[in-house]
């Protein structure tokens, strides 16, 4: 049995760019056939028949050619194929009929003359100095290698009669009995002391001079690479303690301890007070040590239980944003691949998929066109390598489900039916859907409760008086921009302030933006911000004339990505970046959200197309594929901290009511 490989192991030794150098598995045919080639496909049965190996099962495709007798004979493995062209025949016995190997061999005499001649030439000083013995090359200062490792983890050598210490326990040794050093770094130890091999220990430096380096270690060793960061700061560390502790601060639970000190002493006139200001970072810990909740538990149990059977099941998880609805999808994905099972994770938009373990995008994975229509079906066939894939499939997570229209549900529904054989919904596959009707997004922690229920009960319709069938909510006036002459000049002011000296500092740009409901209100905000930036400004304009003809730029001008460029580098739609460069064709830009942070990656024209057009034929546009992004119609928020909100009615005065519309019957039976 070849393999396993392909989508049952892609880390295979066999696998060369994602593909089976021997073109394993095969295709399941019904008799054997000579291909257009000349080559014989053999007849491969699909009765259903597999075997274990390395705990995967493996069925006819994976079967190599071989001979019984042969088997028998030479009691090893031999791979038999049929040869059916005399091509094959000549090429199989070209080795043996080449003849014998061959040199070729030439005699020249040895001219001493010409020797001299071509010999290296010394210069005076270079004899001179090989005549005083001087040394030829030298290193200055000296360079040593500074290693580490983590508690109870160092890799050492020594005899009977060696003490079992490393360089790096060492240090901290002589940091316990020495003070000499305790104002340095580890990588600046080597200044002072010298480390002796032979004793293990650090001795005062008499003479020279030496600078060192702490080994490289991959972001991916995970607490060795944190605990090389923290060695760059930690001074005079005695233990690991030390180094984990920066200003004092380290253990996970000194704050309680002070706080219960407190109370038992009876030094505080106000501890109810005192706890409602502090509880967030008194409780940091314990939310993360146990984030996975009974009722988190309870579903991936749930979902753990017909995943290994194999049992045809529809989940929809429900939750408000913040509730951990993202650890569930990564603990059952992780959970699932552990074991070599396969989790296909998607999200409509990409910014979400960038959030799940191997996400993407839902067109992109199932091939879902674009619009999906009442009788569209995914573009998958039924020998393809993503149809494969489908069938070997544990699971299936839809993140963002009540985003999606209903017609990309019944396209995976009826293409998986065809796929799998099977009438089941969606083919007997497991499918897990998720989402939050109200789509707000996840609360930030740490925030003041009283925020995090105004936003819910907005969106249940809770809030506000009626007023002919719709809710008038009052804005509270904490929020509000009361008094101004400009609503656009108020509101940027209120947004960026001094925009003049931070316009182009990531940090500030990347936790501020307007928020607009109408496009028309964002053109304006985004045209009145960037000819505030004091930068030059370049103007690019399309061939075609069509609004919107001429888009204005200026380096430092944040933009947003309104299409899917390169998803394993987090370049989705929704990504917002900052410009660093303007090219006549191309823009360098730098990602300021998302795990890509920091990124700079290069933004072409590219051709674009609506996906729903009012015209009999496709217009086709050539352009970026961003957004300036002072101002976006987005109608979501995630914190109070900074919320500004401008209201005013059509002749421009303020206002502090505004109408909430929601459909009670969609959350009825949630």
């Amino acid at each position: 049995m070849d393999g396993p490989c392909e989508f049952a192991n892609k880390k295979s030794p066999c696998m060369v760019n994602g593909k089976c150098i021997r073109c394993f598995p095969k295709k399941f045919h019904g008799a054997t056939i000579v291909d257009q080639d000349g080559f014989l496909v053999y007849r491969r049965r699909n009765d259903g028949r597999t075997v274990m190996k390395n705990g995967i099962e493996l069925d006819n495709r994976f079967v190599v050619p071989y001979n019984p007798q042969l088997l028998l004979k030479y009691k090893t493995h031999l791979n038999m194929e049929w040869c059916n062209q005399s091509t094959s025949i000549k090429y199989l016995f070209k080795y043996i009929n080449k003849g014998s190997d061959c040199i070729t061999a030439s005699l020249r005499n040895q001219d001493e003359i010409k020797q001299y001649l071509d010999c290296r030439y010394v210069s005076p000083p270079e004899v001179c100095w090989k005549i005083f013995a001087f040394p030829m090359h030298a290193c200055s200062p000296v360079v040593e290698r500074l290693y580490f490792h983590l508690e109870n983890q160092q890799h050492v050598y020594w005899t009977d009669d060696q003490q079992i210490e490393s360089m790096f326990t060492t240090w901290m040794h002589s940091n316990k009995i020495c003070s000499y050093g305790r104002d340095l770094t580890y990588h600046q130890y080597i200044s002072r002391f010298v480390y002796v091999a032979r004793k293990r220990c650090w001795q005062p430096r008499k003479q020279g001079n030496t600078i060192s380096r702490l080994i490289w270690v991959s972001p991916s060793a995970g607490e060795l690479f944190y605990h090389r960061m923290m060695l760059s700061t930690a001074k005079g560390a005695q233990s690991y303690s030390d180094i984990r502790t920066i200003n004092g601060v380290g253990t996970t639970h000194y704050l309680r301890k002070l706080f219960v000190k407190l109370l038992f002493m009876n030094t505080m006139d106000r501890p109810e007070y005192v706890w409602q200001q502090t509880w967030q970072w008194m409780a940091d810990d314990i939310t993360f040590n146990h984030r996975k909740q009974d009722e988190q538990k309870t579903i991936v149990d749930t979902i753990m239980r017909v995943v290994n059977p194999q049992l045809a099941a529809i989940y929809f998880l429900y939750g408000y944003g913040g509730t951990g609805k993202t650890f569930v999808w990564t603990t059952l994905s992780s959970g699932i691949r552990s074991n070599g099972g396969i989790v296909c994770t998607v999200a409509l938009s990409g910014i979400a998929s960038l959030l799940l373990p191997g996400g993407r995008t839902t067109h992109s994975k199932f091939a879902i066109p674009v619009p999906a229509t009442q009788n569209s079906t995914c573009n998958i066939h039924q020998d393809s390598e993503l149809a494969e894939l489908l069938k070997v499939t544990k699971l299936i997570v839809w993140v963002e489900a009540p985003m999606c229209h209903k017609f990309a549900f019944e396209a995976l529904d009826k293409s998986l039916k065809d796929i799998m054989q099977n009438n089941l919904p969606f083919g007997g596959k497991i499918i897990v859907f998720g989402g939050d009707f109200r789509q707000i997004l996840p609360i930030v922690p740490k925030e003041l409760k009283q925020f995090s229920d105004w936003l819910l009960d907005i969106g249940d319709g809770k809030i506000g008086q009626h007023n002919d069938g719709f809710l008038e909510i009052t804005i509270p006036d904490e929020f509000r921009i009361k008094n101004y002459d400009d609503p656009i000049h108020a509101i940027v002011e209120a947004t960026y302030p001094s925009l003049i000296d931070n316009y182009s500092d990531t940090n500030y740009l990347q936790k501020r933006a307007v928020l607009a409901s109408k496009k028309e209100i964002v053109d304006k905000i985004n045209d009145y911000v960037l000819s505030l930036v004091p930068n030059n400004e370049k103007e690019y304009c399309s061939a075609d004339s069509i609004p919107n003809h001429k888009l204005k730029l200026k380096v430092g001008t944040p933009i947003m990505l309104i299409r899917n460029l390169d998803q394993t580098d987090g370049l989705c739609n929704g990504t917002r970046l900052i410009i660093t460069k303007l090219g006549s064709n191309v823009i360098e830009a730098e990602v300021i959200i998302g795990p890509n942070i920091g990124n700079r990656t290069y933004i072409p024209r590219i051709n674009m197309s609506p996906s729903e057009s009012p015209w009999p034929f496709k217009l086709i546009r050539r352009q970026f594929s961003f957004i300036v992004s002072y101002a976006m119609t987005i109608n979501k928020v995630k914190s109070k901290d900074g919320l500004h909100i401008l209201i005013h009615d059509n002749e421009g005065n303020p206002k502090h009511i505004t109408t909430n519309v929601v459909y009670d019957e969609v959350f009825a039976n949630l």
